[in-house]
């Protein structure tokens, strides 16, 4: 006799589907306090339920709190954004020392009379062109330029070491005001100071190159500047810079406001330096302040 193969089957789905109450009753009373009416089917259903909300709740705890940081592998974003914002300051503070070193250098340069080179110039990382086909030609007017340029010497300094407007320096004086301190080269102050209304602009001397922009505990807010035929002019005890290192500048241009920073100033004042080949040279000669 062969046995039905669905059979078993059968008798587990009909046992799955009887029926059972579960009955809570006080011990001592007897009272049935309650029931509750099942099948296996309704129990197996119902822990699956359960086990699917279990964990179905401790992933959103898990994920809103700092417990995912225990769990092995997890990104924290938090972190990485710290990080982000880390290498770029590093970055920056490493900008800011390569234009010190190139200051420093262009400032000993200028001491020594020596040519400062250029820091924009082609390093050969662009693409090289060859300008040897180009043909340049001398109009008329350039040649009674260069004729008449070359008998004067608009860069020599005399026996006296003074320079003349005349020679092609026009200087434009940084500031109007009363000049409290003198040029002294005995008390070793190469400079005037001068003293004006607050908040007043001070303005570039002559045409050049901002080599230096920034501050210093002792000149505080001070910016200098390269003009031609090594000629360099020192602005310091400024209370704001409205230049930066590279910019270049007209003579007139406003390049700071007037204050009194740095702890060498008794006072608010403009000490301004003017030095030419390495040697400092009284500005008072070549312009008025008043």
């Amino acid at each position: 006799m062969k046995l039905d193969p669905e059979k078993p089957f059968r008798r587990i789905m009909r046992r799955m589907r009887d029926r059972y109450r579960l009955v809570f009753i006080n011990d001592g009373t007897f009272e049935e306090k309650f029931s509750l009416k099942m099948t296996r089917w309704n129990l197996l259903t119902g822990l699956l339920a359960g086990i699917i909300l279990l964990f179905m709740f401790a992933f959103l705890i898990i994920s809103n709190t700092g417990l995912r940081y225990w769990i092995s592998g997890y990104t924290d974003i938090s972190q990485e954004r710290l990080l982000y914002i880390t290498q770029l300051k590093l970055d920056s503070q490493e900008q800011v020392m390569q234009q010190y070193d190139l200051w420093l250098q262009n400032f000993q340069k200028v001491i020594q009379g020596e040519e400062i080179e250029d820091p924009w110039k082609d390093t050969g990382t662009t693409t090289s062109r060859n300008y040897d086909t180009i043909q340049l030609r001398r109009s008329p007017e350039d040649s009674v330029l260069r004729a008449a340029y070359s008998q004067v010497d608009p860069y020599s300094i005399s026996r006296k070491g003074r320079l003349s407007p005349s020679q092609g320096f026009i200087f434009f004086p940084p500031l109007k005001g009363t000049v409290i301190s003198g040029f002294n080269p005995s008390t070793r102050h190469f400079a005037v100071d001068i003293a004006a209304r607050e908040n007043e602009a001070i303005k570039a001397t002559l045409s050049g190159t901002v080599i230096m922009a920034g501050w210093s505990s002792e000149t505080g807010w001070t910016i200098i500047l390269q003009h031609a035929d090594n000629m360099m002019s020192a602005y310091k005890h400024n209370s704001a810079l409205l230049k930066k290192q590279g910019d270049y500048v007209k003579a007139g241009d406003p390049i700071a406001i007037y204050g009194g920073t740095g702890i060498l100033t008794t006072g608010r004042h403009l000490h301004f330096e003017l030095w030419h080949h390495g040697n400092p040279v009284n500005p008072q000669d070549y312009m008025v302040f008043d």
